[in-house]
């Protein structure tokens, strides 16, 4: 069993070294989801899991996938990350952030693969991010 903040602050995985298959959990969705956690610890979370080499992660909600689209994940919260910082520098109300569509930060190719939930999933990582953001100051 791994400790992964991130999703959660007490999010847990289970490696399988023999099988080289990580069991992520919620830590991994076909699109991230932060609202319980924290978006810095989801990314450090994800840095981690490929040092284990693992051939296939099982995700919380979606089918197995591997370390690449980790990567694709850490870059999506960057972004989002980046997109708070810089409504947040022009004065840009919170409202108006919270309507950055995903387009703007995720492939567009990932867009259309995901299910509805998932867009208000995207809306609540706004949410979050902004805060934690508001929180640092």
């Amino acid at each position: 069993m791994i400790h992964l903040p991130g999703h959660t602050l007490e999010s847990l995985g289970v490696f399988l070294p023999d099988r080289r298959v990580f069991v992520g959990g919620d830590t991994v969705m076909d699109l991230p989801f932060i609202w319980f956690g924290d978006s810095l610890e989801e990314i450090r979370t994800w840095q981690r899991i490929p040092r284990l080499r693992p051939k296939m992660i099982l995700q919380g909600h979606g089918p197995p996938c591997g370390s690449a689209r980790l990567a694709q994940d850490i870059r999506y919260l960057e972004r989002v990350r980046e997109k708070a910082r810089e409504a947040r520098r022009a004065g840009d109300p919170k409202r108006k952030f919270l309507e950055t569509p995903l387009e703007r930060v995720l492939p567009s190719g990932r867009v259309g693969s995901l299910t509805k939930g998932y867009f208000g999933a995207h809306k609540a990582n706004l949410e979050n991010v902004w805060n934690e953001l508001a929180a640092a100051r």
